[in-house]
């Protein structure tokens, strides 16, 4: 019988599981095809060999895209080496024929901004006590702490805010899920990328006068940085 009980169950030859991946995403928020090809590209010929082959999911922002080519779009995403798996933000009717997830509610824009503060409010923070290395990949649901520094090559993902109480040297990526009022502060702003709800500054575009200081990020219609204290 004990044996009977520690025998190993066979696994099924198929099953279905909901499960939490989270995707790179690439996020547009322009009609502007060719803008948006040329901060795409400044970002890729920064880290070439992250971005070739890699699986993204394409995601269209309420407002900005509105007259944009999806189909296009993901032509361009392609071109650039890397393999859309499924899209985001679009219709059925602009979607048709693309692997779509997440259907556009039409209702969702007329939802008040305290429906998103408040999800954000019930997601949980995640506080990290030792510095991140390169090649971590650290993601929060909520709110992402750090309280040491943070290594070229590792990278931050949080749907909330960032908060480096060291120096950041990596990649720090903000309200992935397209929370505009996300922020980034930096102790030590060194980053190689920074982003809020999909809109990027690479670490080459940073002025020189926020390098090695306290600097907050937040978002308006670009990113902008302000030295504190």
């Amino acid at each position: 019988m004990a044996g009977a009980l520690n025998q190993v169950m066979p696994t099924p030859p198929l099953s279905f599981r909901i499960l939490d991946y989270r995707l790179p995403t690439v996020s547009f928020a322009t009609d502007d095809l060719s803008l948006a090809k040329e901060r795409l590209s400044r970002l890729i010929n920064k880290h070439p060999e992250v971005f070739d082959d890699l699986g993204v999911l394409v995601s269209f922002e309420p407002t900005g895209c509105g007259n944009l080519d999806k189909h296009e779009a993901l032509e361009l995403v392609r071109s650039l080496k890397m393999r859309p798996l499924a899209v985001t933000g679009i219709s059925a009717a602009e979607g048709e024929g693309l692997p779509r997830i997440t259907p556009v509610d039409e209702n969702q824009s007329k939802k008040p901004a305290a429906d998103a503060a408040s999800a954000k409010d019930a997601a949980d923070d995640t506080i990290i006590k030792t510095p991140v290395r390169s090649g971590q990949r650290i993601f929060s649901n909520g709110n992402l702490v750090v309280m040491g520094s943070v290594s070229s090559g590792a990278e931050l993902l949080a749907n909330g805010s960032i908060f480096v109480f060291g120096a950041l040297r990596g990649r720090a990526l903000a309200g992935l899920q397209g929370e505009r009022h996300a922020t980034i502060l930096a102790h030590d702003m060194q980053a190689e990328v920074i982003a809020i709800a999909g809109v990027y500054l690479l670490g080459e575009e940073i002025d020189k006068q926020y390098l090695g200081k306290l600097t907050q990020v937040t978002l308006d219609e670009e990113l902008i940085l302000e030295s504190v204290g």
